[in-house]
């Protein structure tokens, strides 16, 4: 008998705890899954997570979007979660944001072309 109180009360834990753990996906998403090589496109570090939710809600409701309704639903739902996620990570994120920032500003620098000069004046 102890033994199904014990199951019973774990499947309980679980149903209450699982949706609570599963929140602030956004924010883990950008910090796990940074695959954009290109610094100057990618996603900022300071509350990305929040970005992430807000930009899928925002294309969730416009019409010509790939993004269904209920994706922007979970979005709304997590962002207070990414909120708060993306302000415990703020420590981790300025350094990883200003390091992201130098190396935009190298790339753009490298690729930069002088400004043409116009030695004919009248």
């Amino acid at each position: 008998m102890p033994i199904c109180v014990l199951r019973t009360n774990h499947i309980k834990c679980l149903a209450v705890a699982l949706p609570l753990l599963m929140q602030g996906c956004a924010s883990t998403m950008r910090y796990a899954f940074n695959d954009d090589p290109n610094p100057c496109t990618q996603v900022p570090y300071l509350y990305g997570g929040v970005r992430i939710d807000v930009e899928m809600f925002k294309a969730s409701v416009a019409k010509d979007s790939s993004v269904s309704t209920t994706a922007g639903t979970f979005s709304l739902i997590d962002l207070p979660f990414s909120a708060l996620l993306d302000t415990l990570l703020l420590p981790v994120a300025v350094p990883m944001q200003l390091k992201a920032d130098d190396k935009c500003e190298q790339q753009q620098k490298a690729h930069s072309t002088p400004p043409l000069t116009n030695n004919s004046h009248p």
